[in-house]
Order: structure tokens, then sequence, then C-alpha cells
């Protein structure tokens, strides 16, 4: 049986920080790819930042946008598969309930 080496990346985002926040993306899809990860993934909205306030919300680009498309291209230039909504100008994001403490 193949086995599929993924990994799951955390970076701390800034709010409308797009090119910081993609440069410390690319650092962490280029130390996967080199440790042999296929498949990468990362939290909603990771190039943008967000917080969810109006101006946060503001930020969302189309699904085949300039940034859309950087994303794809860097996955292709890896070899790593890219998968993810990006929101539309104007949608909310689907919010979960907190996690509830277990007394």
């Amino acid at each position: 049986m193949r086995r599929l080496h993924v990994a799951v990346a955390q970076i701390q985002t800034i709010a409308g920080d797009v090119a910081g926040n993609l440069a410390r993306l690319e650092r962490q899809v280029r130390c996967a790819a080199i440790v042999g990860v296929e498949v990468i993934l990362f939290a909603e909205a990771v190039a943008q930042g967000y917080d969810l306030s109006p101006e946060d919300l503001a930020l969302a680009v189309p699904l085949d946008g300039a940034l859309g498309r950087r994303l794809s291209e860097l996955a292709a230039t890896h070899h790593l598969a890219r998968k993810g909504p990006l929101l539309r100008a104007g949608e909310r994001p689907h919010l979960q309930q907190p996690a509830r403490r277990l007394a």
C-alpha cells in the first residue's frame, strides 16, 4: 500500500498582510516539499489573515483571482495538491461554534 505524506501547517498571520502571510506560507511549503510532503493543509484564509471584522471580510478575493492563481502555481511548482475555498467578495464565512469546555 502506498503511503501518502501529509503535513498540517499553522502560521502566524496578520490580517490584511497578504504579502507577509504569503511569504510565511511559501516558507512552510518549501520546507514541507523538502521532506517529501505531498499534501499540505493550511487554515482557511491563511493568505489574507482575518479576525472576522467587517474590514477583514472586505479582503475576500475571487477564487480565480491573482492570489488563488499564485497559490495554485506554488502548489504545482512543488508537486502538491491545492484545494480550499477563498471567500468571494461579499460572502460570509461559515463559523463553527467554539468547543465547549468539559467540567
